[in-house]
């Protein structure tokens, strides 16, 4: 009974809030970024100096009214007909017209106490918000000596007297000394100095890993095999995937570079959301969870190379230029995310979310989006040769321009796509693909009379293609 209900509350959210609607599924992902941003917002240490103050103040606040509420409940019992004559009094100055007015002595008091009263708690709060600020200027020296005898451990620079096993540890030590400072425990201004150090440590772990010669030789593979067609097509990146494979089970281990990535994957929410300079940084090998939020962030040029971001929510994300090369990605929620001229190569975009995603001109051979939803994706100009979308669905994407050899489609739903100018005949595996009359196989189709629209099928259909 639960599951069929999720699938019509999924059918009537697609049908009103879905990808076909723009503004509507702008407002259905704006909505569900809210309330993800909420949560996060309400797991974050953030506003600690107002939350350390406030129940003072409140506390104040509460005796101020509950103290003055008690005396009067417990004169009332003793005193019950004093009580109810001033209770009358009082009925009768704020009903009664003909009721004497107040003095102004009296409605001056009155005032004083309704307005001064918080005004003094708002003084007493600035105040000690205040001392508590110059008190941790006063400990930035303190901090300033400790942060710069931690950078330097984390950095490798130990006295060689020391093991080498002895020198790893007191660095992957420090490294992890290092993560208050990232998450601005000792203000902002360390914030940035650690980050840059983790980003230059980063890069050498990169090295040291064996990560970086993926990026090389992927680079080179391009060069290699960017005008290929068909069968020699399918060969190359046949060859691709091998040697991505064996790359990742050719990596160097190494502790430092282990201790790297439990930092960033704990400590993603300062290092990946906070307002720190990410482009062209490189998070290769990176392993975050389905709990991670990083809607709306921008990675331009950043590298996620053989990186774990499964379920992650990258909705309207900015990946332009990004390198994904081998990054598995499965279930990522990615919709309107922004992969323009990104490096998707071998990527793992199973079950993922990419409705309306901008995927136009990305590097994506032999990536996989087996059962992925990319309706009214855009994937114009994008290298496409020998990816998979089995059983992918494709309504309303537009594949203009875009490079298909030796794709599959196997199975995949195509109903109003737009595959104008493409070659049935290089094409993979199409068994079982539909699509329907809002499919475009060729130029000006609106415009096209049935008899050329027939013509312009037949080769799908020989395919395995089907209409529905």
């Amino acid at each position: 009974m639960a599951g069929w209900r999720k699938r019509v509350s999924r059918w009537w959210l697609d049908d009103l809030f879905g990808p076909r609607h723009e503004v509507r599924f702008a407002l259905r992902i704006s909505t569900r970024l809210a309330w993800l941003r909420l949560r996060l917002w309400l797991r974050r240490p953030r506003g600690m100096g107002l939350r350390r103050h406030w129940p003072k103040p409140v506390a104040l606040a509460l005796v101020g009214i509950l103290v003055p509420l008690g005396i009067a409940a417990v004169l009332s019992l003793l005193f019950p007909q004093e009580a109810r004559g001033v209770a009358a009094a009082f009925h009768r100055l704020f009903t009664d017209p003909e009721a004497p007015r107040l003095e102004w002595r009296e409605a001056a008091q009155i005032l004083l106490l309704l307005i001064g009263v918080p005004s003094a708690f708002l003084l007493w709060l600035f105040r000690d918000l205040n001392v508590n600020a110059t008190l941790d200027n006063q400990r930035k020296d303190v901090n300033l000596k400790e942060f710069q005898e931690i950078q330097m451990r984390a950095a490798g620079a130990i006295d060689e007297k020391f093991p080498a096993a002895a020198r790893e540890t007191l660095q992957i030590a420090a490294l992890h000394q290092m993560r208050a400072f990232l998450r601005g425990e000792y203000g902002k201004s360390f914030q940035r100095p650690a980050f840059e150090l983790l980003r230059a440590r980063l890069v050498a772990s990169a090295e040291a890993t064996g990560s970086s010669i993926v990026g090389n030789w992927l680079q080179d593979w391009r060069e290699r095999f960017r005008r290929l067609e068909g069968r020699d097509a399918t060969r190359a990146v046949v060859e691709m995937k091998r040697e991505i494979a064996g790359a990742r089970r050719k990596l160097r281990p190494c502790a430092i570079a282990a201790a790297e990535q439990t930092i960033l994957s704990e400590e993603w929410e300062a290092v990946l959301r906070g307002s720190l300079p990410l482009a062209g940084s490189a998070f290769d090998r990176i392993q975050l969870g389905r709990k991670t939020v990083l809607s709306g962030a921008s990675f331009i040029d950043c590298r996620f190379r053989l990186a774990r971001l499964r379920y992650v929510h990258l909705e309207r994300a900015e990946l332009s230029g990004a390198y994904l090369e081998g990054a598995y990605l499965r279930g990522a929620h990615l919709e309107q995310a922004v992969f323009f001229y990104a490096y998707l190569e071998y990527a793992s975009f199973v079950g993922a979310g990419l409705d309306r995603a901008l995927l136009q001109g990305a590097s994506a051979a032999g990536a996989r989006f087996t059962s992925a939803s990319l309706r009214f994706a855009t994937l114009a100009d994008a290298d496409l040769r020998g990816a998979s979308f089995s059983n992918a669905d494709l309504r309303g994407a537009d594949f203009l321009a875009a490079e298909l050899a030796g794709a599959s489609l196997r199975g995949a739903r195509l109903e109003g796509a737009k595959l104008a100018d493409q070659d049935a005949s290089l094409v993979g595996n199409c068994a079982g693909a539909t699509f329907d009359e809002a499919t475009e196989f060729a130029a000006d189709w609106s415009i096209l009379p049935e008899s050329e629209r027939e013509a312009a099928r037949l080769p799908w259909l020989a395919r395995g293609m089907r209409r529905v």
